[in-house]
């Protein structure tokens, strides 16, 4: 089932929740620049 979608601006290659709950989230390379590894943390 589908939450919600939200619009990263580049393909999403894997997500990996942490043992703290975070997820990390690898996107692709785009634009000839390196591809991210993002941290997203709930909002407290």
């Amino acid at each position: 089932r589908e939450v919600a979608r939200y619009g990263m601006g580049a393909r999403i290659r894997s997500v990996t929740e942490g043992p703290d709950g975070a997820l990390w989230v690898l996107e692709d390379e785009r634009n000839n620049s390196t591809g991210r590894l993002l941290k997203l943390t709930p909002k407290r």
